[in-house]
């Protein structure tokens, strides 16, 4: 029990240490190539989905 009750404020300073970092305006660019990241992903899925959706119409004709 005391292990676990000592990793709670830990980790709980943890959280705050991140989001604190992520927060700070030197990081920006650091946020600026997650978000870039996320929205590549995002559209290469949507590629995908519409290539699924282009063959699945060649196909029923």
């Amino acid at each position: 029990m005391s292990c676990q009750l000592r990793a709670v404020p830990i980790c709980f300073f943890y959280l705050i240490f991140w989001i604190a970092r992520l927060l700070l305006p030197l990081n920006t660019n650091i946020l600026l190539a997650i978000k870039k990241l996320l929205s590549d992903g995002v559209y290469v899925e949507k590629i995908n989905i519409n290539e699924k959706e282009s063959k699945g119409k060649t196909s029923l004709k």
